[in-house]
């Protein structure tokens, strides 16, 4: 029997670096009660960067070409195409060469007649299934399953294609901010004091994916 066309199309991203992960529990705190699992994620140039977006590409114009009863050519004439992604900038404004993307999943979904809920599926560097819940930090690099959602939207004459996070591949872990050692902030070794616990290192406490909250209407 063949399988179910699926009803978008989907992709899989390179390995990138995430920023702000909320991959086990969903963010209730800046978004609608029912909350939402997310992450944006760092693709630099070269680095398959030019497949990807073309990917997206291929996906907005198809749905363009294949709806036009909702997008006629008049409204297609003073609609925008929405950006896939934004340049990253540093401290000082200058542009770091990495572009940042979005992606993003309800964690409940509703209908007229029906809800359920959804998560992503979550699967560790050999692809066996992570079964407990982790904590996964920015700085962490992996694939995503992405499901390719186009829309048009009518109100601001906005075309674009959402991402949809449907399973996460984990390839270098990050928790707690990593771990600090002394050459990180130029330190070498001298004669003097030896800690009694000198082979633990610091843990940055400073970033947490909770603190994340900006969001988009999907």
């Amino acid at each position: 029997m063949a399988s179910k066309k699926p009803r978008y199309p989907t992709t899989t991203t390179p390995v990138v670096s995430l920023i702000f992960p909320r991959l086990f529990e969903p963010d209730t705190k800046y978004v609608k009660p029912d909350g939402e699992y997310h992450t944006k994620f760092a693709l630099e140039a070269g680095k398959g960067f030019d497949e990807f977006v073309a990917k997206l590409e291929e996906v907005r114009d198809g749905y363009i070409k294949e709806n036009p009863d909702d997008i006629k050519p008049a409204k297609l004439k003073k609609a925008k195409m929405a950006d896939f992604y934004e340049e990253e900038c540093d401290h000082e404004g200058e542009e770091t060469g990495r572009m940042i993307f979005r992606a993003k999943l309800k964690a409940v979904v509703k209908t007229k007649t029906k809800s359920w809920k959804q998560k992503p599926f979550l699967f560790d560097a050999k692809a066996n299934p992570i079964q407990e819940e982790i904590s996964v930090w920015s700085g962490s690099t992996a694939k995503l399953s992405l499901e390719l959602f186009p829309y048009f939207m009518e109100s601001t004459k906005e075309v674009g294609v959402s991402l949809r996070l449907k399973a996460v591949q984990i390839i270098e872990l990050v928790q707690g901010g990593g771990d600090r050692d002394a050459g990180s902030y130029s330190f070498g070794e001298e004669e003097g004091y030896e800690s009694p616990a000198s082979e633990k290192g610091f843990t940055d406490e400073t970033d947490s994916s909770a603190d994340e909250g900006e969001e988009e209407e999907f």
